[in-house]
């Protein structure tokens, strides 16, 4: 989804590993710009701003103005993000340049509308098995996210993506339409599902060696 949101960028003139861990210190985020054609810069990133724009209800699919240093103005997308996995805080991100009159690929939030037939009068549960598809179109047109009607589903149904619809011609949605989306499930299927997945548990545990006499 385009934004108006404007990210000031700073080339970076060092690189390696000490020097990205002082752009941390700072407060900013090392980061690659690619794309339509242009070399590749490294720049940082204001990580408080970034921040911000994560939060926002585009967050990671949003499209956002990286105005560089010295450099020009250009519509990015986040492309990657690579997250320290102890203290889960950003440590690197590629950003991709992208043109508004080109058509693009990008994933795009399922949001589930209304309460399932099933779940609502037979105590079924609804089992979510993707939350995000993949489309492409052009970047004007990327939605904010995809509404996906389950209220009319009972125990035992199941709706795959090539059962959602969206309501203009200018989305192709890309991910594999025999993808399972959602499913409602008895309770009863839901708990020997969990028994199940206890033995293998077990199963796989390795067994205790007898004590030493």
């Amino acid at each position: 989804m385009i934004t108006d949101t404007v990210i000031q960028a700073i080339p970076r003139e060092e690189c390696g590993k000490n020097a990205a861990r002082r752009v941390r210190a700072a407060g900013r985020i090392p980061a690659a710009v690619y794309g339509v054609g242009l070399e590749a810069v490294p720049v940082s990133v204001n990580a408080r701003e970034l921040g911000v724009l994560l939060r926002t209800a585009s967050g990671r699919h949003a499209i956002f103005t990286l105005a560089i240093e010295g450099h020009d103005s250009s519509p990015v997308k986040i492309h990657h993000i690579d997250v320290d996995p102890v203290t889960s805080r950003m440590i690197h991100m590629d950003l991709m340049r992208i043109s508004l009159t080109e058509k693009t690929q990008v994933s795009s939030t399922l949001q589930f509308v209304g309460e399932p037939a099933g779940v609502k009068n037979d105590e079924g549960i609804l089992e979510v098995h993707l939350h995000d598809i993949e489309i492409e179109c052009l970047p004007r047109d990327i939605p904010a996210h995809i509404d996906v009607d389950v209220s009319g589903l009972g125990i035992g149904d199941r709706l795959t993506v090539g059962d959602i619809k969206v309501d203009t011609d200018a989305i192709t949605i890309l991910t594999d339409a025999d993808h399972l989306v959602v499913a409602v499930i008895a309770p009863r299927m839901m708990a020997e599902e969990e028994e199940a997945e206890e033995a293998a548990v077990s199963e796989a545990a390795p067994a205790e060696e007898p004590a030493a006499e």
